[in-house]
Formats: C-alpha cells, structure tokens, sequence
C-alpha cells in the first residue's frame, strides 16, 4: 500500500513539474447544467424522483396527511434545486463527486490541475489554459443522443438568473426560447415516466 501511494505521490509530482516548466498551468471545466441535465434524465436521476412520488403516494393512500405534506414540500424544493442546477449556476457536486475516479483519469489525460464547473471558477490568471471538458464528463454519465445534442444547444446561453424560480420565470416568458423549450422536455420527459 505504501508502495502505491509513493508512486502515485512521485506521479503527481512529475507530472506537475511537467506542467509548471511549460509555463501554463490546465484547468478542466464543464457545464454544471448539462450534467444536471443528463443526471436527471439517467436511471439513477429518475429512480430518484420515482422513489420520493411513491413515498408520496403511499403516504396519500395511508391517510399519513402530515407526511405527504412534508414529501410534497420535499417534492417541490427538490424541483427547485434541479432547476436551478439545470438552467442555472447550481452546484452539482453530489452528482459528480460519484464520478472521481474518472475525473482522475480525464486529469491525467489531459494534463489538467484542476476540475471544476465552468460557473464556479470566478477567476484564472493568464498563466492558466482553460479547457472546457463538458462532453468529456458527459461521456462518464452515458449521456445519449438527445442531451449531447441539448449541450450543443445550449452553447453560448448564458444560466438562467435565479433559476431557482424557474417556474415563475417560465410563467412570465423571461427566459429566452432555447432553453424553455429544454425545459418544457424535461418537465414533460419527467412526467411521461412517471
């Protein structure tokens, strides 16, 4: 164990070392709202939320009406933080911390400092590249077709302020056409399987 650790330790060093005399430093970032996205729409997204509609409706069905409040309300904000995680700047950190492993190897490949969402990194010096790693991590999550496709799409839009209240955003028609349209899918894809 010792053995591995040191190599690993000596591998890291190297490795920086390279980076440092090269004189630009790589940081990998991705799109946070796309991984939310492909999350959802996953087995393990949706197995999720089915999990908390039928703890909601075996509580309706009991009568337990102070426990299916507290799973509506749960319902609701857990709505919430996708939007804001889907459309908006929300960390996605507990999805992707399942996934550190393979972040690890993408550092390596890409000789890469550092792994972050594009919206968390608030500032690099000029000394630093930055390379967007989106459909790199996206890979890790299987993501098909359709949402590979929505990454693309949703290119050069900016998050959603205050996604949190995307609903009420909706409502009113202030978010730009894109992504209601990606919402309206995933609204309606989360329905149709339930």
């Amino acid at each position: 164990m010792k053995k591995v650790l040191l190599i690993m330790f000596i591998t890291t060093l190297m490795l920086t070392s390279e980076l440092i005399a090269k004189g630009k430093q790589r940081i990998g970032v991705y799109d946070s709202r796309v991984i939310a996205i492909c999350w959802f729409q996953s087995e393990e997204g949706q197995k999720n939320m089915k999990s908390l509609m039928d703890e909601f409706k075996t509580a309706k069905s009991k009568g337990d009406t102070v426990q299916a409040k507290k799973l509506e309300e749960k319902g609701q904000l857990t709505q919430r933080i996708l939007h804001d995680k889907g459309f908006g700047r929300g960390s996605v950190a507990e999805i992707i911390e399942n996934k550190l492993n393979e972040l690890k190897e993408l550092a390596k490949k890409e000789k890469l400092m550092a792994i972050c969402s594009k919206w968390e990194l608030n500032f690099s010096s000029p000394d630093v590249e930055v390379v967007d790693i989106t459909m790199n991590v996206l890979d890790m999550f299987n993501a098909t077709d359709k949402v590979k496709k929505m990454v693309e799409e949703m290119k050069g839009i900016e998050p959603i302020k205050d996604a949190f209240f995307l609903e009420d955003q909706y409502r009113n028609e202030g978010c730009p056409v894109k992504i209601r349209t990606a919402f309206v899918l995933i609204l309606h894809q989360s329905f149709i399987s339930r």
